[in-house]
């Protein structure tokens, strides 16, 4: 017959295992490490883009361009490349979403061109109003009436163009 005899403690049969002090220092550090850059890399925020004179310079250039072929073009397509570039300008410079929007998308929504001054959102709102309804008349060449939209466009975009803040280095 067996005795009975009580289960040994498994502490004898494991090996030991001791981490020396530079673990400790090393596993210290990596713990200190990792939330330092996890608050670097969460914190960090993007550059803002860098706003030019470009936009307002490609702005001015393309609408120029459409001076020559006035002859050419209905108003309706004076109209729709004039309201195009604005829009672009708008959007480039002003972070609007004027681009993207139909004309009484823009003209409905509450925050609407809100970056610019109050008498720069008075002149540009009624000059994009009457290109949109240029844009849907019936069709006809009219240099004089495109000449106008263009010095209308060119004057405002002027102003504009010396109502936004400048980012000084």
């Amino acid at each position: 017959m067996s005795t009975l005899h009580d289960i040994p403690d498994p502490e004898d049969f494991l090996p030991a295992m001791e981490i020396s002090w530079w673990g400790w220092v090393l596993l210290g550090m990596l713990c200190a490490l990792i939330p330092c850059i996890l608050f670097r890399f969460l914190s960090s925020r993007p550059e803002p883009d860098s706003v030019d004179g470009s936009s307002y310079s490609d702005s001015r250039a393309a609408l120029e361009q459409v001076l020559p072929h006035l002859k050419e073009l209905s108003l309706a397509e004076v109209s729709a490349n004039v309201s195009l570039i604005l829009r672009n300008y708008l959007t480039r410079t002003f972070k609007d979403q004027a681009l993207y929007e139909t004309h009484e998308e823009l003209i409905l929504r509450s925050d609407a061109l809100q970056d610019l001054p109050h008498g720069a959102r008075a002149r540009i709102l009624p000059l994009l109003s009457t290109l949109a309804n240029a844009k849907y008349t019936p069709s006809r060449i009219d240099p004089a009436a495109c000449q106008r939209i263009i010095e209308d466009s060119l004057e405002i975009l002027r102003g504009l163009e010396s109502t936004r803040k400048r980012r000084i280095a």
